[in-house]
């Protein structure tokens, strides 16, 4: 099972990082976005330059495959807000088939924009705001579950 845990803004990649330190796995899923770099109109002239970010799916959001019996390990961690949690105050779990369903899935798309390296079509960014309702879906899911269950 895989915890939400919310970051403070754009400190995603170096929580998970702590994370991963801490002998645990965790993942921030992004978009990576093929850009032209910030250099002068003489030298672009020239040259078809490409520079690649990765933007944040989800901002300030990341999952991480924690047992329940060790979250307390985290508290220690610099820019981690907190573990989603419901109203009960149990931490919201998402199953690892699921996660594992949109990890395929984004990194299919990431791997078709940096073959394509341009700027994203119309119908790729429809792609993309769809995954993104989709992991927000599950997590409103994973959410509703535990409500369920308490």
């Amino acid at each position: 099972m895989w915890l939400i845990i919310r970051t403070d803004f754009r400190k995603e990649a170096y929580v998970a990082q702590q994370i991963r330190n801490a002998g645990f796995d965790a993942w921030c899923p992004v978009q990576i976005i093929a850009c032209r770099p910030a250099i002068s109109r003489r030298i672009m002239a020239k040259t078809q330059l490409r520079a690649y970010r990765e933007v944040s799916i989800l901002p300030r959001r990341i999952f991480a495959a924690v047992p329940v019996a060790l979250q307390a390990e985290l508290e220690g961690i610099r820019h981690l807000e907190a573990i989603e949690r419901n109203a009960a105050l149990e931490a919201i779990c998402v199953p690892h088939s699921q996660l594992h369903a949109f990890r395929v899935e984004i990194d299919k798309e990431n791997t078709a924009a940096l073959a394509l390296s341009q700027t994203a079509s119309r119908k790729q960014k429809k792609r993309w705001r769809d995954l993104k309702e989709a992991l927000l879906e599950m997590i409103g899911d994973a959410k509703a579950e535990l409500e369920q269950a308490a």
